[in-house]
């Protein structure tokens, strides 16, 4: 007996016991009990105890009992905890017994007694645990209680003419009937007693019959189908359910006892052999430890040593291994018989094994990559130049979010490419400094110490940010990784390393000595709150409601008045001029004259005109504060106008303002309309909604303000950047951003690099105490260079101080592709191997910001750009195409969707999008690449299982033989498997294009399309005729050898997209030399035969002709027809060899399929369907329905169509309807008035045929 403590919906996480206090602290989902027995939420987290039945393969996991799963389902729901105890039913512990004398489970504790019956309990926790309510209306309680004794007899059932297959049917049919009426749940919209008591019968009807009878449920039972998809997803079927092969041990027919040296195993009764080695040596085998570690699985099951070991036995077939085999499978992963035991240990998982693919296997399948030392640069394999991307660098404070996820998921599908196809390739790794955001961060944890920064002083403020920095710096880092990116973290850098700083300084020094870079006062985007400049990226602008307010100037010397219109009246003090359109008649009069600025005790300012100003914005009077607008402090210096400042670097109003001196902006504003309305100045306050820049990290709105900074003198270095992609030295993905690119570099501005902060890196600049700091400055390396550069210049007793500034984070991010690999020491390895890089991948929006800059800075410091590609993405936004935002609660967190999709769905739904475009994200697209995840995981269950067993090994000899990338190979194989290797190279040729071309998203849609389609839905299917057909050894051998290499090279193919799964159903295929993440790439210009994919195309054609009859028809799914095929004499040939082919996907009656060249007799009795030129067939109608019957269905049908239709042309002859209803509306009746017209024709015509092929009948 094994007790396990099961807290709900936490995915079946085993525990320790724990309190009641702290179970509810962790459960966190606990409804109380009746408090009339018990009172408070504490004691109802008591969990009750329950004995189940134990696995037959896993015994500490729940077995195959739908009762027990029933009473489970019902706690999980309820959220009741519970104590599970394990039961060994086939040999039952005495302690059992005594509390349940019959020796059945379920059975649960209710106050201190021991109660059976699933009936019984569930009702019991009904009453006990009324939220949320679960009884089930007596009158609906009884639907689909027939489908479990049915599902037996069927699966008990030798004879399949014996009826058994269609009372299941006919069971199965009422019960989807009813979910039509009345579902989606048994009781409607919500899950009841009834769903609980049914879920877990139709769940081990779908396992036993789809592994014993090949039977799953028929398309025709759609809302079957929808309920089983629903209630099968729900978190607590799926905490409770049963491992999939425990049920099909359960079902299998009696286990019998074989004695072997006088232990007893347990073998199932299909084609088990013993080899002699292992009969020789079983006693040896069995009481030897192997010499193994701890954790890795013996031949003897740990939980119970009466057992063999399950994982030693294939899924599907159960073969003991040889010991001949058992060192290959401890000391290398061998196909599913064993368990890796070297690196690989307790890392991989396999469809043999496994129902479906484990989320939780992505980061231990991450570390194995890691450790073994796959993410770095190879030149072992000869694959020519390097592959090297540097990772745009996130800021050191941020938290994983969708723009992330977007570019490591398109590098990483870059990165995992090249290196495939056998080139050393680097991706190098690192973070940002960002000294604005990480500043702001650790002075609001310092503010909640009520510690401010000056208080601790420069020095020891820094200490405590490198301090966070290490505390928590490497969070970004650790959630990259959890996408999967395949970097080199042992060159992982950041933007203040002590190299990288080395390289900051030496640009620095080298951009000044060059006259590149200046001090000077410009205009700057000013935060007063953080009291720095900061960078145009990090301005945000937003449209927001405020005021326009119209203020009468005087114009000196006359009565006459000016009004100006302004959204930021607090600016007037600053005011230099006052402008208006030269070609503005109404105030051309005033031009040269002179206006007084209000509340300044008669300051006149000159009346100018020019261009720049919008006569048709506000009065088109426009007042100039070029001290305070990025666009008058232009015209300012276009016209020589004064540059007056107003207001301090906190964002009050200086002693300029007068009266306002000390006011804050925002104050003012509201006291300076007040006065000016008291003046008779104010005209009037009218609503306007206006572009407001806000900073992007403390949201505060920022100041235009002049200020004394450091600049880089950009135009020279511009020149040889536009130079470089006029040349093709760089190529910019996509071509339409060269434009951009062009425009932005021809009309770029100086670029200010200082930032009025403590954290980054500090200018090498020292001034010379007394000395005028705009003259008197000394740039150098360090304080030593530069003190001795003072004493030189100035004499022994001079003292310096270096600039207090920080540069622009932007600065050392544009060093960014050569300061990781070691420069300025061009001499480094890295900088020699590494350098140029080849690709830069980011978003569109960092073009100008990023991208530019690093082009122009590689280009000045090494001679060449930094990297050969730019590949720009778009944004991440929601499914209505709108961008993610708080404010929206639109934010689609990557990490919640890594745990509900896994890592693969993401990459594979982000990658399908197109360079520069914009993507939307919705849940249906990860949902449908989730399912994507387990089609590739259930295809690689059948291709395993379609395997010889690994002990064959003459057979595995034949198989690996046929090299089927050789043409005499292919040209020699039948039609389908030689259609589907012909494709599959034409797919590798394409892909491999599409992967040189950076076109992912056709990569991925290509590859998805052959796997789904082709693969999946066609050749899978059509191999199952030569593996369970009638064929010989031969014709299975080559089905095998096709499904293995087609399936391999799918996963290489789609590996740099989904890598985790791929990499796990590769570990699980056999005779594998290495992992997949380093696997060569498969070669392009494979044979192909055109001849037989236009023949298997044909078959495909005729295929879907007959299907599609079968549809029309309502045939039931398991009723087999008959059928003629006409066609040429080569047409015929060709398809007339794959005859068991087009009778398994047709599902046609193998012993009634028959190939002519001209119609049959009973033609005229037939359905005729022409498939494509050249190749019909005739479908006996007969054969296929009961014509009577099918005449009276469609007849209805037709009469039903008929009043529809006259309905609607009731409505389209209303004069009221006509003229009242919108005209969207009536053209909408127009059309399904048109629609049902062509049905019923089509309808018509079917039912005459029917009619006149009764009557050719009765003749």
């Amino acid at each position: 007996m094994i007790s396990l403590r099961f807290q709900p919906s936490t995915a079946g996480v085993l525990s320790a016991p724990i309190s009641r206090a702290g179970f509810i602290k962790r459960c966190g989902l606990i409804k109380p009990r009746r408090t009339v027995r018990l009172g408070t939420v504490a004691m109802a987290a008591a969990p009750l105890e329950i004995c189940v039945k134990a696995s037959i393969t896993t015994p500490n996991k729940l077995g195959d009992c739908p009762f027990c799963q029933r009473v489970l389902l019902t706690m999980e729901e309820k959220h009741v905890p519970y104590d599970m105890k394990m039961v060994d039913l086939s040999n039952k512990p005495e302690w059992f017994l005594k509390i349940n004398a019959e020796g059945k489970v379920p059975v649960v504790k209710f106050d201190e007694k021991w109660v059976p019956d699933s009936d019984v309990i569930t009702q019991a926790l009904e009453d006990e645990y009324p939220e949320p309510p679960l009884a089930t209306p007596p009158e609906k309680a009884s639907a689909g209680s027939k489908i479990f004794s049915t599902f037996i007899g069927f699966l008990k059932s030798k004879d399949p003419k014996d009826g058994t297959e269609q009372v299941l049917l006919d069971e199965l049919s009422t019960f989807n009937d009813y979910l039509k009426e009345n579902g989606p749940y048994i009781n409607g919209e919500k899950i009841s007693a009834a769903d609980l008591s049914l879920a877990p019968k139709l769940y081990h009807m779908k396992i036993a019959l789809g592994h014993f009878k090949n039977w799953s449920v028929p398309d025709s039972l759609p809302f079957l189908k929808s309920y089983m998809e629903n209630v099968f997803s729900r978190e607590s079927f799926k905490n409770t359910e049963a491992q999939t092969e425990d049920v099909i041990a359960g079902w299998r027919p009696k286990v019998m006892v074989t004695t072997i040296s006088g232990l007893s195993f347990f073998l199932g009764n299909s084609k088990t052999f013993l080899s002699p080695d292992f009969l020789g040596a079983s006693v040896m085998i069995l009481q030897t430890s192997f010499s193994l570690p701890t954790n890795t699985t013996t031949l003897l099951s740990p939980c119970s040593p009466h057992r063999l070991n399950t994982l030693f036995f294939t899924h599907q077939r159960r073969r003991l291994v040889s010991p001949s085999r058992l060192s290959s499978c401890f000391s290398k992963r061998r196909f599913s018989l064993c368990v890796a035991a070297a690196s690989g240990s307790n890392v991989f998982t396999s469809p043999e094994t496994s129902k479906s693919f484990d989320f939780a296997s992505e980061e231990k399948i991450y570390k194995w990559w890691e450790s073994q030392g796959y993410f770095k640069p190879s030149f072992d394999q000869g694959g020519g130049k390097p592959f090297v991307i540097p990772m745009p660098p996130p800021n050191v404070t941020g938290s994983l979010h969708m723009g992330h996820a977007m570019f490591v998921t398109l590098e990483d599908i870059m990165v995992r490419y090249n290196r495939m196809r056998g080139r050393p390739t680097l991706w190098l790794p690192g973070t940002d400094h960002a000294g604005i955001a990480t500043q702001l961060v650790v002075e609001k944890m310092l503010a909640s110490e009520s510690i401010k920064r000056v208080e601790l002083g420069r020095d020891e403020f820094t200490k405590r940010v490198w301090e966070w920095k290490e505390k928590y710096g490497g969070t970004i880092t650790n959630q990259i990784k959890r996408l999967g990116a395949s970097c080199d973290w042992s060159r992982e850098r950041f933007t203040l390393d002590e190299q990288l700083s080395r390289a900051v300084v030496e640009a620095f020094v080298k951009l000044h000595e060059k006259g590149l870079i200046y001090q000077g006062s410009y205009m700057v985007n000013w935060s007063p709150n953080l009291q720095t400049a900061v960078s145009d990226l990090e301005v945000e602008y937003s449209e927001e409601p405020g005021f326009l307010y119209h203020i009468k100037y005087r114009v000196a010397g006359s009565p006459d008045f000016l009004t100006i219109a302004t959204t930021r009246p607090e600016t007037l003090f600053g005011d230099v001029a006052i402008a208006v359109h030269p070609e503005d008649d109404r105030y051309a009069k005033y031009v040269g004259q002179t206006a007084i600025v209000p509340m300044t005790y008669g300051r006149h300012v000159p009346i100018i005109s020019d261009k720049y100003v919008d006569k048709d914005f506000g009065t088109g009077v426009l007042k100039i504060s070029p001290g305070h607008d990025h666009n008058d402090y232009l015209l300012a210096r276009k016209l020589g106008l004064p540059i007056l400042n107003v207001m301090n670097k906190d964002g009050t109003l200086n002693d300029v303002a007068g009266l306002f001196c000390g006011l804050d902006r925002f104050a003012v504003r509201e006291k300076l309309w007040a006065d000016l309305e008291e003046t008779g100045l104010a005209v009037k306050k009218e609503p306007h909604t206006s572009r407001v820049p806000r900073s992007q990290r403390g949201g505060e709105v920022i100041e235009p303000l002049v200020s004394k900074q450091w600049f880089v003198h950009m135009d020279p270095l511009a020149e040889k950047a536009l130079l470089a992609v006029e040349k093709k030295e760089l190529t910019i993905i996509p071509e339409r951003f060269e434009k951009i690119y062009n425009h932005w570099l021809t009309n770029i501005k100086d670029w200010c690099i200082s930032r009025q902060l403590w954290w980054g890196h500090r200018i090498p600049v020292w001034y010379v105490v007394g000395k005028d700091c705009e003259e008197d400055y000394i740039v150098a390396k360090n304080a030593e260079e530069a003190l001795e550069k003072a004493h030189e210049k100035y004499g022994k007793d001079v003292e310096i101080y270096q600039d207090p500034d920080v540069l622009d984070t932007w600065f050392s991010s544009s060093l960014w592709p050569f300061s990781t690999l070691g420069w300025p020491d061009v001499s480094a390895e890295d900088f020699k191997n590494f350098y140029p890089t080849n690709m830069l991948e980011t978003g569109h929006d960092i073009l100008f910001f990023w991208v530019a800059r690093m082009v122009m800075m590689g280009i000045e410091f090494t001679g060449t750009v930094p990297f050969t590609h730019v590949y720009l993405h778009g944004l991440i936004r929601d499914s209505e195409g709108r961008k993610m935002s708080k404010s929206l609660g639109n934010v689609i967190d990557p990490l919640d969707t890594i745990k509900d999709f896994g890592t693969d769905a993401l990459r594979f739904t982000i990658a399908l999008g197109t360079a520069g475009q914009d993507l939307n994200l919705s849940t249906e697209r990860l949902t449908a690449n989730k399912a994507f995840t387990n089609k590739l995981w259930n295809a690689g269950k059948f291709v395993l299982q379609s395997l010889p067993s690994l002990s064959d090994t003459s057979a595995w000899e034949n198989l690996l033989a046929l090299k089927l990338d050789k043409e005499e190979t292919l040209l020699s194989l039948p039609l389908p498997e030689c259609w589907a290797v012909s494709k599959l190279h034409i797919l590798i040729d394409s892909v491999t294009a599409s992967y040189e071309k950076f076109f992912f998203g056709d990569v991925g849609r290509e590859t998805y399309e052959f796997f789904w389609s082709d693969f999946a839905d066609w050749y899978i299917e059509a191999s199952k005729s030569r593996l369970y057909g009638s064929g010989g050894n031969s014709d299975s051998l080559i089905s095998q050898a096709v499904l293995l290499y087609v399936f391999e090279n799918i996963l290489k193919l789609l590996h740099p997209f989904m890598p985790f799964v791929t990499e796990d159903l590769w570990q699980a295929l056999p005779y594998r030399k290495e992992a997949l993440i380093v696997s060569p790439w498969p070669q392009n210009s494979l044979p192909r035969n055109v001849e037989s994919i236009k023949r298997f195309e044909n078959l495909q054609a005729l295929t879907r002709a007959i299907r599609n009859v079968r549809a029309e028809y309502s045939v039931e799914p398991v009723k087999r027809i008959s059928a003629s095929v006409v066609g040429s004499a080569e047409v015929v040939g060709y398809i007339s060899k794959e005859k068991e082919v087009l009778a398994l996907l047709s599902r046609l009656d193998l012993n009634n399929v028959h190939f002519t060249n001209t119609p049959p007799d009973d033609a005229n009795l037939s359905v005729h369907v022409v498939a494509s030129e050249g190749l019909e067939a005739y479908l006996p109608l007969a054969a296929m329905v009961d014509i009577s019957s099918e005449v009276q269905r469609i007849s209805k049908r037709l009469s039903k169509m008929q009043t529809e239709y006259d309905a609607l042309i009731t409505r389209l002859n209303s004069p009221k309807f006509l003229e009242k209803a919108p005209e969207e509306v009536v053209r909408g009746v127009k059309e399904k008035a048109e629609e049902a017209e062509e049905k019923i024709k089509l309808t018509k015509a079917r039912l005459d045929f029917l009619k006149s092929t009764t009557s050719l009948v009765s003749q």
